[in-house]
This record gives C-alpha cells, sequence and structure tokens, in this order.
C-alpha cells in the first residue's frame, strides 16, 4: 500500500483546491487576480504574484527532475530562481499559471506511479531522500502560498 505516496500527494491536490486546514489554496488566492495586480511588487523590494508563481514553478521542475533521477535545474544564484517581471510579462500571466497548474498534475501524475519505497531513494549528487525533497516541495508551496496572501492584501489596502 502507498500510504506515503497517496498522503503527499493528497496534500499537493489541496494546496491547489481542495480544503486544506488551512483553508487556502492556489485557486482561491489565483482565480480573481488581474495580470496587472499579478504583476504588481505592492512595494519595491516585495515580489509580485507573478514572480512568487514563477519561483514555485521552476523549484517543481527542479524537484520533478531530481526525482526522476535527473539533476536539479535550479540553485538559489541561478538567474531564473527569481525572474523579473519583465521577463515574466512576455509570457503572460495565463501561460504562467497554465505551466504552474501543469507542472501540479505532471508531480501528482509521477509520484503516483511510485511504490514508497521510492521515496527512501537517496539523490547521489545532493545526498537527500526523495521523500524529503516531495515533503520540501510542500513546505516550499505554502511558504510561498502565505506570501502571495500578503501580496494580494497589500494590493487591496494600497
Amino acid at each position: 500500500m502507498n500510504n506515503t505516496i497517496h498522503n503527499l500527494t493528497r496534500q499537493l491536490s489541496e494546496a491547489i483546491d481542495g480544503e486544506p486546514w488551512i483553508d487556502e489554496t492556489f485557486s482561491k488566492k489565483l482565480s480573481g487576480l488581474s495580470e496587472e495586480q499579478a504583476f504588481t511588487r505592492p512595494l519595491p523590494s516585495v515580489h509580485s504574484v507573478a514572480e512568487l508563481l514563477s519561483h514555485l514553478l521552476e523549484w517543481r521542475i527542479s524537484i520533478l527532475s531530481v526525482l526522476k533521477g535527473g539533476p536539479r535545474t535550479i540553485t538559489m544564484d541561478s538567474p531564473a530562481n527569481w525572474k523579473d517581471n519583465d521577463t515574466l510579462r512576455q509570457e503572460g500571466w495565463d501561460t504562467l499559471k497554465e505551466k504552474f497548474y501543469k507542472s501540479q498534475q505532471d508531480i501528482i501524475r509521477f509520484l503516483d506511479q511510485q511504490e514508497d519505497d521510492f521515496l527512501e531513494q537517496v539523490d547521489e549528487k545532493e545526498r537527500h531522500s526523495y521523500l524529503y525533497y516531495s515533503e520540501g516541495l510542500i513546505h516550499h508551496d505554502m511558504y510561498h502560498l502565505g506570501q502571495i496572501g500578503l501580496v494580494i492584501k497589500m494590493h487591496s489596502t494600497a
């Protein structure tokens, strides 16, 4: 039985459009956001929602690569770690959201094909287990979901 895999994919799904304990999801936060709001920094030192979503997307792509036995595709120092609004505007808000939601489906689809013992495997380069990466991805998502909520709140009080 794949209790751990099921638990991970459930948490990933709930963060997008389920009913997590925190009662906030990416769908709730992003659905009513205009393109202008998505690309606006409420303060010069605070990332826009689009920048935050792009950051999450890049890390999801990288972690999925690792889980599939490939290399990490991003580091803290990579230019893609924090793309600026001008770069992201070229793609557009709808495209960024579509890529983010597709990355979610890709990760869940991949994990659903694994057995729980898969999570015990260790990435040879970084020396972390696949469970570490999977849980870290969820933690990372929820951390930045909170930031997205704050950025949106800052827009509404400005």
